[in-house]
């Protein structure tokens, strides 16, 4: 099977990871239905979110067997319904923060001064030694969205058939983009305009 490609329009990590849903619109969200299509996805996300496309990561998840698979599967879900909450402007529920909180707690490493632009900068160097390590980044950013509760401005796109979620700041964005459903919300609009003319 060929990896999908990815909708990395949530400006956040974890909810691009969410967003890893088929689509029944078609918006070409991406789906993860193997421990490739994880990869696949972690390594789109190198540019856009947390250091998460190393190769000691691509290593680990070759490893993952079905029922680790299965966990990465419970962490969106429990990752979709925190979502789902915080949209409404309502605080996760224990069962969902508790998926979440088991996958922060495989994290492993250590503190790391790298040097940085003629500066020293102190990061955690993670060890990915098991499959779902390579999720550690993607919990972290989830725990800091649900951490902000209201302040999340976690919205999900207006299109009633798109199931994609995004972080919207400002509170101005109607449409995961505009390119895909608020292009086609203003072609519906155009149409039923000419119709009634």
């Amino acid at each position: 099977m060929v990896s999908p490609g990815f909708y990395l329009v949530g400006n956040d990590p974890a909810i691009d990871f969410a967003n890893t849903v088929d689509s029944p619109s078609g918006n070409p969200a991406g789906a993860l239905e193997c421990w490739r299509d994880v990869v696949a996805f972690l390594q789109a996300l190198g540019a856009h979110g947390p250091q998460s496309a190393a190769a000691s990561i691509v290593e680990a998840v070759k490893s993952g067997s079905r029922s680790d698979f299965e966990k990465v599967l419970a962490f969106r879900a429990a990752l979709r319904n925190a979502l789902a909450t915080l949209e409404q402007d309502h605080v996760p529920g224990r069962a969902d923060v508790q998926v979440i909180n088991e996958m922060l707690k495989l994290d492993s490493g250590c503190a790391k001064l790298s040097a940085t632009g003629g500066e020293w900068k102190l990061s955690r160097e993670r060890t990915f030694n098991g499959p779902l390590r390579a999720l550690i980044p993607i919990a972290y950013a989830a725990a800091e969205l649900i951490a902000m509760g209201k302040d999340s401005a976690v919205r999900k796109c207006s299109s009633p058939t798109c199931l994609i979620y995004f972080r919207d700041p400002a509170r101005r964005r109607r449409w995961c983009s505009m390119a895909i459903c608020g292009n086609r919300a203003k072609v519906a609009a155009h149409a039923r305009r000419q119709k009634e003319a």
